[in-house]
């Protein structure tokens, strides 16, 4: 009977991506006064971007900057078009803020959360740009610092999802009476935590699976195998 030759064990090659030099010089600017740069997030549809900074003039108080990414200054870097400060915790005697642990906001801009490691996250709610002064809210107050945020419009609703080292939560910011739902009582490491844009799901990983989550409450899942 005759036999086929062994072949040699490889390793197979994806090729996932064409590789492109870019040839414009990078842009760099300043996000925040002499503190420390956070979170962002781009608006790519807007030409906007959101930066999340501790500033040092303000005692590291949490700033939310918005820039244009299509308007400049004289000198070239992105133009400012709001700076909103977050409230800080009444409960909070030391002088120094507690550190964010997440953030994000809607594209619209009309909705900004923030989440600490005390476990408050506070929405900031109005247009954002264009109102004198958005209304701050906290509409989560956990034992455990926050570990992902995800805001998403649905329905002409708009929902938050929280999570926490054990817990997955979902709020209803669209009005101000609040409205939070616990739909897990797991939850995910700083990190794991995404948005579906497409279907407005939340997905996280743990170490045993892929979990997706409804503001109702729990999807399917794809565990590792």
């Amino acid at each position: 009977m005759p036999t086929l030759p062994a072949r040699p064990f490889q390793w197979r090659h994806f090729q996932f991506f064409n590789r492109d030099e870019v040839e414009e010089p990078p842009a760099c600017f300043q996000g925040d006064e002499g503190g420390r740069l956070t979170h962002l997030k781009s608006l790519d549809a807007q030409g906007k971007l959101v930066t999340l900074g501790e500033d040092a003039n303000a005692n590291g108080t949490p700033t939310a900057r918005i820039w244009s990414l299509r308007k400049t200054t004289p000198d070239g870097h992105p133009m400012l078009l709001k700076a909103v400060s977050v409230q800080q915790s009444s409960s909070n005697s030391s002088k120094t803020p507690y550190p964010v642990t997440a953030f994000d906001v809607l594209d619209n801009l009309t909705q900004m959360a923030i989440g600490f490691a005390d476990g408050r996250v506070v929405v900031v709610r109005g247009q954002l740009i264009k109102d004198r002064s958005s209304k701050q809210r906290t509409v989560w107050s956990g034992e455990e610092a926050v570990t992902g945020l995800a805001l998403c419009e649905r329905n002409n609703m708009v929902h938050l999802y929280v999570t926490t080292l054990s817990k997955t939560v979902v709020c209803n910011t669209t009005t101000n009476k609040e409205h939070q739902l616990v739909i897990d009582e797991h939850g995910c490491a700083v990190g794991c935590v995404a948005l579906n844009a497409g279907t407005g799901d939340l997905v996280l990983g743990r170490e045993e699976a892929i979990f997706s989550y409804t503001p109702d409450g729990r999807g399917p899942c794809y565990a590792f195998e």
